[in-house]
């Protein structure tokens, strides 16, 4: 497990949180990818989410979003919210080659 991935995955967890907004799954799997040529596994993004208080995991129609709410705990992923993004995430990949 890379602890830089992980580190920049904290990172945009929690400055999205410090001003106010909420993330969606897939920017910070494209930002990963972009930057690294790779996606983070299950196991990886849980560790990243391990470190940040209060995260709350949100399914919208289209997205898995992350928001930061008053609690002590944090949502976990589960491959559901995975594979939900991954087949967002392949199907913009799949539109932008058109």
């Amino acid at each position: 497990m890379d602890k830089t991935i992980l580190n920049e995955i904290e990172g945009m967890i929690r400055h999205s949180f410090e001003n106010g907004e909420m993330i969606k799954l897939h920017e910070i799997l494209w930002t990963i990818d972009s930057q690294h040529r790779l996606i983070p596994n299950l196991e990886e993004l849980n560790e990243a989410v391990k470190k940040i208080k209060g995260l709350k995991i949100v399914y919208t129609e289209d997205y898995v979003e992350l928001h930061q709410v008053n609690q002590v705990d944090s949502d976990l992923f589960t491959s559901n919210h995975i594979a939900k993004v991954m087949e967002y995430y392949n199907n913009l990949i799949t539109s932008l080659k058109k």
